[in-house]
């Protein structure tokens, strides 16, 4: 624009150089090192490898990398919590903004990605990955616009992937603060969802824990024959405070049930459950994939509604926390409009691309899954119909129309409307399928390479509960 004539495109350079002294002033000390640029370069190295282990149906090392990724991607988050912690400070930070340039950050940051949205629309790459980086250091709430810009011009994957590296780095800017928020109340993003309540026969038993942030969501309460819980039953939590503070604790008392919809407990404990979680997932005791624990949420599911066990119901919710708590892609909103069958989210299937290898492709008009990685195969569907175009020519036909309804958890946004198909046409022609999580409106993506792993899972927890026969 005019107002930013001396950060025009033939001077971005030098412009990216402003950008990088702007950012060292922050720091005590000079030049900034920011350890996460190898960590993250290294984690789309191994995403880039994942993908190509699946095509070639190598699980095994699949399986290898998922974990590696997971182990990088929590070496990423301890670099930015240092990082946040030798921050000195949103004001600080406006200050010495101010010093450099009479215009804010958030000005020099919307300039910046006008710039780079003017260089997608005329296929010029070369300037992007510098200005990605400058914007996830400025703090950047635009960085989503530009991921939207490279979809829809069919930019390489690679600079897919920095747009959205960029975008968790703008989070932990130590200028994220001095952007405008939204607040039009509730908790930030999706929050996390409390785990169900749990009660005894005699009517006692715990409530639910509402969240960390946003809303707590406890247990349904169950009827019993064995006695009356009093009028709080199997009581929810409450909601979390404008985001951030802690959901409040359910009331102690159940409705005879077990106060999430199950009858009894197994008594099998959060430590033999592991135990069969981490064996059927080969004896894995370091720290879980998003695909290893949505594996065991979907098993300790399936078999908790096999067994009528409140127990392994719960360690379900446990881990399905964690996954919300990382806003993993597995974890979506059940399609509440239909409770008389399963729905998958394709936004979920496009969200956990590494696994189904099938992405959205958001240049289309209409909804259209196209394979990635060595494939040429695309399913189009439009909202409301049945009818499926396959590779762009052949036509086929659901069992139910396409579907959308807004969903919180998968991308920590209450207003936008994603599409839904049944899971008979998602497995015919996504091969993916889904578990609901009995008493939530929750549900987990079941992805091909998950099948194996849920059968040994459900294989150790059935010989933890009935032995050797």
């Amino acid at each position: 624009s005019d107002a930013f004539g001396p950060y025009a495109n033939e001077a971005l350079d030098e412009h990216i150089r402003w950008l990088k002294t702007l950012i060292n002033t922050i720091k005590e000390g000079g030049e900034i090192t920011d350890e996460t640029d190898d960590l993250r370069a290294k984690k789309a190295q191994l995403e880039l490898d994942l993908l190509s282990a699946l095509d070639n149906g190598n699980l095994k090392d699949a399986e290898s990398l998922g974990r590696q990724i997971t182990e990088v991607q929590n070496a990423i988050d301890q670099a930015d919590k240092k990082k946040r912690e030798n921050a000195s400070g949103a004001a600080a930070a406006a200050d010495q903004a101010d010093m450099y340039n009479p215009e804010s950050p958030q000005g020099v940051a919307d300039a910046l990605a006008d710039n780079l949205l003017a260089d997608i629309g005329e296929g010029n790459y070369d300037p992007i990955p510098d200005g990605l980086k400058a914007l996830g250091d400025l703090g950047s709430p635009r960085i989503p616009e530009i991921i939207d810009a490279l979809r829809v011009h069919s930019a390489p994957l690679e600079l897919i992937h920095q747009a959205e590296e960029a975008e968790t780095a703008a989070q932990s800017s130590p200028f994220n603060d001095l952007y405008p928020k939204d607040e039009t109340g509730g908790g930030a993003g999706s929050g996390e969802t409390g785990a169900g309540g749990s009660g005894n026969s005699d009517g006692t038993g715990g409530g639910g824990n509402g969240g960390p942030e946003g809303t707590g969501i406890g247990g349904n309460t169950g009827t019993g024959q064995n006695g009356e819980g009093d009028d709080n039953t199997g009581g929810g939590g409450d909601i979390g405070g404008a985001g951030t503070g802690p959901g409040g604790n359910g009331d102690d008392s159940g409705d005879g049930d077990t106060g999430n919809g199950f009858g009894k407990d197994l008594g099998l404990g959060k430590e033999g459950l592991g135990n069969a979680v981490r064996a059927g997932l080969g004896g894995d005791t370091g720290n879980l994939s998003d695909l290893d624990k949505a594996a065991a949420v979907a098993a300790l599911e399936q078999f908790a509604l096999a067994r009528d066990d409140a127990g392994a119901h719960e360690y379900a919710m446990d881990l399905l926390n964690e996954l919300l708590g990382t806003a993993s892609g597995f974890v979506y909103r059940q399609y509440l409009e239909d409770p008389s069958r399963e729905y998958v989210s394709l936004e979920s299937v496009d969200k956990c691309r590494l696994y189904t290898r099938f992405r959205r492709a958001r240049e289309r008009a209409d909804v259209t899954m196209a394979q990635i990685v060595q494939g040429s195969a695309s399913y189009s569907f439009a909202v409301g119909s049945v009818d499926v175009v396959k590779n762009n020519r052949d036509e086929d036909h659901m069992d139910l129309p396409l579907v959308t309804q807004t969903d919180p958890y998968i991308r920590g946004d209450s207003t936008t409307e994603y599409p839904y198909v049944t899971e008979e046409s998602c497995m015919k022609y996504l091969y993916c399928k889904c578990v609901y999580l009995k008493g939530t409106d929750m549900a987990v993506l079941v992805t091909p390479q998950m099948d194996s792993k849920i059968v040994r899972i459900l294989d150790e927890l059935d010989l933890l509960t009935d032995g050797e026969n």
